[in-house]
């Protein structure tokens, strides 16, 4: 053989054997910009926590109420799940993923730390470990899934959904998420209030993975969630200017740019009768003026009756509420409000006396007396107390009044008192302006503290903006302690 070709391999093969090592060496140890650079493209939920964000830490100096509270939050959120207060307080960032495999989900914990050496002696009994880099540690209960993160490939891996989301991962975020469509469904099917408040009520399409992420500001923690719905909506902006009902007692205040869309969605499961198409004949009344009445912005609103506080199961069972609904109403109707106000209790004394009917004796041919039912609208009248009118017996209440160019209907006199007397006016720059977005939509002030269970029975009040545009579905918001 020619000693230079010879040589010529020799060099070859040093080379190549040098490639390999360094590849080796440069998967091994160095420390990728994203974590999300293990993520296995099955992953269902991928949270990445920034534990040393300076802002979330003067939140927490800042709020005491709030750090004990969203702490216990994560708590139970099983978040860190078996990892350890004194490894947690060693770390920089926590990722929590969970994998299936198996038919199992699995869950996988990245602690990313300046000398992960140090945290052997800190880590779960039971639970195997794998470097994934210089600063990197994968903490699982399975070897299985620790090997799959080894065998991810960051260039192909990841499918375009999965890279548009994130994408969306803020610096700025102490929490980033990513949350598959088969969690979000899992989510819904959860016993917790939070889940049936929200994700229930969006029509999410679960086929499409959506994001989720947290930034603290100052006194309150602010949040952005992005999914995809089934249907298109293209509900209108509420504008600048809202009726703001100042009344901490409420336990919900939602804010809509228009009733009748909000009115369209949930009527089927808000009207138990299967005839409803029969109302207008049986109590004298036209859908069209309902409908047009309803095109409109307005606030539904809901109280605790006692004010007591709801439990998960009893949180849309209406009988433990007082509630209304408030319209703001166009110019030719505050004209006309009062003519308004007597078609509705019309309306109302209609449904009274199908629901009442009254007995009257008949005597028939043969002598004998039957008991005849008749509808008789004459019979109920409505009281006055200040701004409101009201009917009120034993099983049934209704209350109406008005207040410049507002109508406010409910099912509690003592309610629309207070809500006429708390309606004041706001920019959609003041108080509700607790996210970075000068986009209002559908707006949800809950007073959540008087929530019994669930996530946000951690929370003192939450807001969520509702912005939709087709099938595109931005929720913004914060969290208040």
């Amino acid at each position: 053989m020619n000693k230079k070709f010879f040589i010529f391999l020799i060099i070859l093969f040093s080379l190549a054997a040098g490639a390999v090592l360094v590849y080796i060496y440069s998967k091994k140890l160095n420390v990728p910009d994203k974590l999300s650079y293990y993520m296995p493209r099955e992953t269902v939920l991928y949270a990445e926590f920034n534990l040393k964000d300076k802002k979330l830490n003067e939140f927490y100096k800042n709020n005491f109420r709030g750090a004990v509270r969203f702490k216990r939050m994560l708590k139970i959120s099983k978040f860190y799940a078996v990892l350890s207060k004194d490894l947690i307080s060693r770390v920089n960032k926590v990722v929590l993923m969970i994998i299936p495999q198996d038919g199992k989900w699995h869950k996988v914990w990245l602690v990313q730390a300046n000398n992960i050496y140090k945290l052997n002696a800190l880590l779960p009994k039971n639970y195997y470990s794998s470097i994934l880099n210089a600063k990197t540690l994968a903490v699982s209960k399975d070897r299985k899934i620790l090997r799959r993160i080894h065998q991810v490939e960051p260039l192909a891996e990841l499918s375009k959904e999965q890279i548009n989301i994130l994408n969306q991962f803020d610096k700025a975020n102490f929490i980033n998420i990513y949350l598959s469509g088969a969690y979000l469904k899992f989510l819904s099917e959860r016993d917790d209030i939070t889940y049936a408040f929200v994700l229930n009520n969006l029509d999410l399409n679960y086929a499409k993975p959506a994001y989720l992420g947290l930034v603290a500001d100052n006194n309150k923690i602010n949040y952005n969630f992005f999914a995809l719905s089934n249907e298109e909506y293209n509900f209108k902006k509420i504008g600048n200017f809202l009726p703001l009902i100042e009344n901490k007692d409420l336990f919900l205040s939602f804010y809509v740019s228009n009733l009748k869309q909000v009115f369209e969605l949930v009527k089927d499961s808000i009207i138990n009768d299967k005839n409803w198409k029969d109302w207008p004949q049986k109590y004298e009344f036209d859908w069209n003026e309902v409908e047009n009445l309803l095109d409109a912005r307005g606030v539904v609103f809901a109280k605790l009756k006692n004010n007591a506080r709801v439990d998960t199961n009893d949180a849309f069972d209406l009988s433990k509420y007082n509630y209304g609904v408030l319209i703001s109403l166009r110019q030719a109707q505050i004209e006309q409000k009062q003519i308004l106000v007597e078609k509705i209790k019309k309306i109302v004394k209609n449904i009274l006396a199908f629901k009442y009917p009254a007995k009257i004796s008949k005597r028939l041919p043969d002598g004998s007396q039957s008991i005849e039912l008749v509808a008789d609208a004459q019979n109920f009248n409505f009281e006055r107390d200040g701004d409101v009118e009201f009917y009120e017996n034993p099983t049934y209440h209704f209350a109406i009044g008005t207040k410049g160019g507002y109508l406010i209907l409910g099912n509690n006199k003592k309610l629309i008192k207070q809500i006429l007397g708390s309606i004041t006016i706001f920019d959609r720059r003041g108080i509700f302006r607790c996210a970075q977005t000068d986009k209002i939509g559908q707006m949800l002030l809950m007073n959540s503290k008087q929530l019994l269970s669930g996530v946000l029975s951690y929370v003192d009040q939450i807001l969520i903006n509702i912005d939709q545009s087709q099938k595109k579905l931005d929720l913004e918001g914060c969290l208040k302690w």
